[in-house]
Order: C-alpha cells, then sequence, then structure tokens
C-alpha cells in the first residue's frame, strides 16, 4: 500500500489519481490479478466538485463568479459539494475484488473508518440508508447533518475518489451549495462540534489506521 500526499490543486490530484488508476489496471490486464493499491490524503484549495448525476442547480451562486471557487464535474457518485483546508481528503484506488470487497462492502468500510475515527473525539456518528457518507443525529436543537462526505466510482472493479471528513473546514463555503443536493440537512465540521481546535495530522493518523483496520492493509503514522 502505497500512502501519498494529496495535491492540493485539485486538477492535479485528478491526474495523480488517473495515474494511479491506469497503473492498477495495467497490473490487472497484464497479470490478472493485482496487488498494489493507492491511498492519497490530503487537504484541497477550495473548489465545488460535481457528481456524475449531480445537478448544477444546487450550486446556488454564479459558476465563475469572483470569490467562488472553481467548480469540477467528475464522474465520482453524488451531487455538488465543497473541497478545502482543514478537510480532511482520502481517496483509495484499488481493485476491490481483489481485496474480497464489493461497492457495499467497500462503502461500509470507509463509513466504519469514520466513525470509529470521530468516536475517539466523543462524536457518536451514524450512516444512513438514503444518502453516502457519514452523519450526525439530530440533537435538541441541532438537525440531522453531515460531517463527512463520501463519492466513489467504481470502474473495472477499481476504484477511485473517497471521502472529505470536515476537520476545521471553514465552513460558510457551504452556503452557495445545497450540499449534497440536500435542502433540509445540515452540515458540520468536528471543530463546530467540539468547539476546541484539532489537530489534523492526529486525526488524519488516526482515520488512516482504521481504514488499514477494515480494509486489512498496513499503516504505520508518521
Amino acid at each position: 500500500m502505497q500512502v501519498r500526499p494529496l495535491e492540493a490543486n485539485y486538477a492535479v490530484a485528478m491526474q495523480q489519481q488517473q495515474q494511479a488508476y491506469e497503473a492498477v489496471l495495467h497490473e490487472l490486464v497484464t497479470k490478472n490479478h493485482v496487488q498494489s493499491a493507492h491511498l492519497f490524503v490530503g487537504e484541497h484549495a477550495p473548489v465545488y466538485t460535481l457528481g456524475l448525476h449531480g445537478k448544477i442547480s444546487n450550486l446556488l451562486v454564479r459558476e465563475g463568479k469572483e470569490g467562488v471557487p472553481t467548480l469540477y464535474r467528475t464522474n465520482r457518485g453524488g451531487d455538488i459539494t465543497y473541497h478545502g483546508p482543514g478537510q480532511l481528503v482520502v481517496y483509495f484506488i484499488a481493485h476491490l475484488p481483489s481485496l474480497n470487497l464489493g461497492a457495499r462492502s467497500y462503502v461500509e468500510c470507509l463509513q466504519n473508518a469514520v466513525i470509529k475515527t470521530l468516536a475517539e473525539f466523543q462524536i457518536e456518528a451514524t450512516p444512513l440508508a438514503d444518502a453516502p457518507g457519514v452523519w450526525l443525529p439530530p440533537t435538541a436543537g441541532q438537525p440531522l447533518r453531515k460531517i463527512c462526505a463520501l463519492g466513489i466510482h467504481i470502474n473495472r472493479g477499481i476504484s477511485t475518489h473517497g471521502i472529505a471528513l470536515n476537520v476545521q473546514t471553514k465552513m460558510s463555503y457551504f452556503s452557495q451549495i445545497n450540499p449534497c443536493g440536500f435542502t433540509d440537512r445540515a452540515v458540520t465540521s468536528m471543530l463546530q462540534e467540539l468547539a476546541t481546535p484539532i489537530d489534523i495530522v492526529l486525526v488524519k493518523n488516526l482515520l488512516l489506521q482504521h481504514l488499514a483496520d477494515e480494509i486489512h492493509f498496513s499503516y504505520a503514522a508518521n
């Protein structure tokens, strides 16, 4: 397993991901089995991304307007979301059948890793049957709210894209979109929930360790 820093520039990061996908595909085609996988972890510069079947109407400001992050159309699932500093992004490029994973079990692994990470900070989180990602249940004065977005693409059994966990993300950017296409649900961050500064490196190491446990690969914190 190669754990590599994710480029902040979204376009460059997508090139990184494509090269990793092609490397895994080449191994699959030439050897008929895959042993390599690629994990990219980091933070993007501010961007909006729109999933393959997302609706542009969920961008509530004019595309290209000064001060509005660039919008990228992607082939992942899901609708529109925001990526930016303070948000921990993890892209996993791997041949899922070689890991004995199907699409559903893979999504469950991603969600479980996030839920276990949040539990380390006493944040109770849950998946939802009708929406991917990780959510915090309603509480007194607080609606159902998403703390981690999840959007993947699988082609020839090879996964791309992944998860985006709001650690200390600047939340005002979400006011310019209907996050993930919802108008009746909120978005939150670890900082917003805990009201205290968060060590994003600590969160990264915990998240990758839990992901390693879920998918069964070795990870040594750095």
